[in-house]
């Protein structure tokens, strides 16, 4: 029973993985499952893979604008309108004679133009390269984000594949344990008839009957369970036909010490890329509030020219004009607003500083839980085959001895719950050790084991 509770334990974290990344799950096309197909089916179908690759995308464009920001800026604006004003006429005396002078033509004029303007930031306080800073950061922590989202469902697709293979394994064990102790009760029960057997072995057989049969039962909702977790992360309905493609074990000696694998951690895992990545925003924040504390100067031309047209009158002609520009902004006062915002800034990158100590702590403390997982479970399988051997042995010697008379029910029923307990630990352990390797890759943000490249080279067992 406790066997079956941690399957339950371990079938739910996919489960919940896939709920916090979105899956929707599809209609299944094949009701065949391999450990590759599996993880490119959840790889394809999860639309948190999509979003991230938009997510670098978004970001590599506002760093291609960031960037533009450096060179200057060319505009051109034209203009063509008809305008009329009336003129404004005024009375002289000339040689004693009162005239009536008038200023300006008394019809419409038809005007044409066109201003071009080219502006450079000669200095900003830095501002541009800052923004460049956060730009470039923000690039690198989407890339380490949707790499980190990749692993992530890479070892949720190798974790749900293995936990419902080994689900499907435990209900097969089960069934046989269930067969053996139905096979074993009906002997007593024939023998009880003839007078050959104690009423008290048949009870007890009775007992392991029950007790195989729950065993059952609990294996059986265990599958579905596992496989409903399965199918949350592939992203389709899984058929109740469905079939799993056994998975070879290919034992490797692990070529690096611990201490190694912290190292290649450092250099490789995501997460801590994406906390460096932060820090480098961090510093590029501060850097462009602190621009705002110094004066920014600019430098703009333009040139342009307008052309005027009075028909009646018999008018046309150019007008050229030109001007360079040379800007000094500096805010001297904002209420505080820049001090507060520099403070703010210098604030978010201690605490990136800090966040960053503290992922890689984890991070050393995960490597080494893989570490020793891996371990442990390479000498696990040769103790538990080794287990499964003598179960096996002590099994058919107890049956023999029961069946001429030397031996005893109670012996005979230890030898089948330990046969069942054997082949259980063994097919666990054989596919835990698979997992420990795929836990290494996920710990180390690398690929250490190439578990696809196993399926083609190993023998399965």
């Amino acid at each position: 029973m406790a066997r079956v509770t941690k399957l339950h334990f371990y079938s739910l974290i996919p489960f919940i993985l896939l709920l916090v990344l979105g899956a929707a799950p599809t209609v299944a096309q094949t009701s065949t499952y391999t450990l590759k197909t599996t993880i490119d089916k959840a790889l394809a179908n999860n639309p948190s893979v999509r979003a991230a690759k938009f997510r670098v995308d978004a970001a590599g464009a506002n760093l291609r604008n960031a960037f533009s920001h450096f060179l200057p800026t060319f505009s051109l604006s034209g203009q063509m309108q008809r305008t009329y004003q009336q003129p404004v006429t005024s009375q002289l005396v000339v040689g004693g004679v009162p005239q009536t002078i008038q200023f300006g033509f008394d019809e419409p004029s038809n005007l044409v133009g066109y201003t071009a303007t080219l502006k450079q930031d000669l200095f900003t306080g830095g501002r541009l390269v800052g923004s460049f800073r956060v730009a470039k950061s923000a690039l690198k922590a989407a890339a380490a984000d949707a790499k980190k989202l990749g692993m992530d469902i890479f070892y949720a697709g190798a974790e749900s594949f293995l936990g419902l293979l080994k689900a499907m394994k435990s209900q097969t064990i089960a069934e046989e344990g269930l067969a053996s102790a139905d096979a074993h009760l009906k002997y007593l029960r024939a023998l009880l008839q003839q007078g050959l057997a104690p009423r008290a072995d048949v009870l007890r057989a009775e007992v392991r009957y029950y007790g195989a049969r729950k065993s059952r039962i609990q294996a059986v909702q265990a599958v579905e369970l596992a496989r409903s977790s399965f199918g949350l992360v592939v992203g389709e309905l899984v058929p109740a036909d469905f079939k799993l493609e056994d998975v070879p074990i290919v034992v490797e000696k692990l070529p690096y010490t611990m201490e190694d694998l912290e190292n290649i951690a450092f250099a490789n895992r995501p997460d801590i890329e994406l906390a460096h990545a932060r820090k480098e925003m961090a510093q590029g924040n501060q850097q462009l509030v602190r621009s705002e504390l110094v004066p920014n100067l600019s430098l703009s031309a333009n040139y342009g020219t307008q052309r005027t047209t009075l028909t009646n009158a018999n008018v046309d002609y150019n007008q050229n004009s030109w001007n360079v520009l040379a800007g000094v902004r500096w805010t001297l006062f904002d209420g505080l607003g820049n001090v507060a915002r520099v403070q703010g800034a210098k604030a978010d990158w201690e605490a990136s500083l800090a966040d960053e100590k503290t992922i890689r702590d984890l991070a050393v403390f995960n490597v080494k839980q893989a570490y020793f997982h891996y371990l442990t479970f390479v000498e696990a399988m040769e103790v538990s085959e080794k287990s499964l051997e003598l179960a096996e042995v002590v099994y058919r010697l107890a049956d023999v001895k029961y069946k001429s008379g030397l031996g005893t029910n109670s012996e005979l029923m230890d030898a089948q719950v330990a046969l069942t307990s054997a082949k259980t630990e063994f097919a666990s352990t054989r596919l835990d050790y698979i997992l420990s390797k795929a836990k290494i890759n996920k710990e180390t943000g690398t690929n250490i084991f190439d578990l696809l490249k196993d399926i083609e080279k190993g023998v399965k067992p």
